[in-house]
Order: C-alpha cells, then structure tokens, then sequence
C-alpha cells in the first residue's frame, strides 16, 4: 500500500531530485495508480491531484491538499501560499505579520466563506478547511 504522504513525497523527489517534468512526473503517478500490485490511498484524490499536475494548474502536494478537502465536504481551504490559488477550491489567507499582528481567524475570513462553520487550525498549520454549512 502506497499511503498519501509517501504519494507526495514520490512526486517531490522526482521532482528536485530527478528534475523530471511536470508531466513526466504525472505519467509516473498514472503508471502508479495502474499498477495491480499497489494499493494507493486516496486513490481518487491522488488522480485528481495528478491530473491538476498535468494541466498546470497547481504542485502535486497543494492539489492533493485541496482534493482531500473537497471530499471532506469543504467548501475551500485556506491558504498561505499564494502559488497554490491556482487551485480554484483554494482562497488565500493573509498571515498574522500581513495583518498586523492579528491572530484572530474568524475576522479575516476570505473570499470563499459562506457559512459560519470554521475548523481551527493547529499551532503552526499553515492551511485550514472551512466546511459548507
């Protein structure tokens, strides 16, 4: 079995280590996900993160992200990272330094929000899932 995190770290080493592009790295998944002999979790998700990959929409890592969210019934997921808004289920949120100091989530709430049922991030995660109401 191939667990997601070991999915995520196969596209980041062929990625930095081999250099391989985009969409070399997206027909490595592919063969991946073909094979009889292994059983990927998240299969979906990790296809659907594949496919984001060979499109140019968005890194491997930050489309899986956004996939595992979209099944858990979130509206969007919240992000630091500015690269991966090319994902379209993720909206940009502004760190507490870009909003002076403010460490209050629920004030600044982005673009995407349409309902008042919010996960609080852990110390330190720099992304969060806002579930639909």
């Amino acid at each position: 079995m191939s667990g997601i995190v070991a999915m995520v770290e196969t596209v980041w080493v062929l990625d930095r280590a081999y250099r391989l592009a985009a969409n070399e790295i997206a027909a490595a998944v592919e063969r991946m996900l073909q094979t009889d002999v292994l059983v990927v979790e998240n299969e979906q998700e990790v296809f659907s993160a594949m496919i984001a990959l060979k499109e140019g929409q968005g890194s491997f890592a930050d489309a899986i992200i956004a996939a595992l969210g979209t099944r858990a019934g979130c509206s969007c997921t919240l992000t630091f990272d500015q690269k991966a808004l090319r994902l379209s289920v993720l909206s940009f949120l502004e760190s507490p330094a870009e909003s002076g100091g403010q460490r209050d989530w629920d004030s600044r709430a982005p673009r995407c929000l349409e309902t008042q049922s919010v996960t609080r991030p852990r110390s330190g995660v720099a992304q969060r899932q806002i579930t639909s109401a």
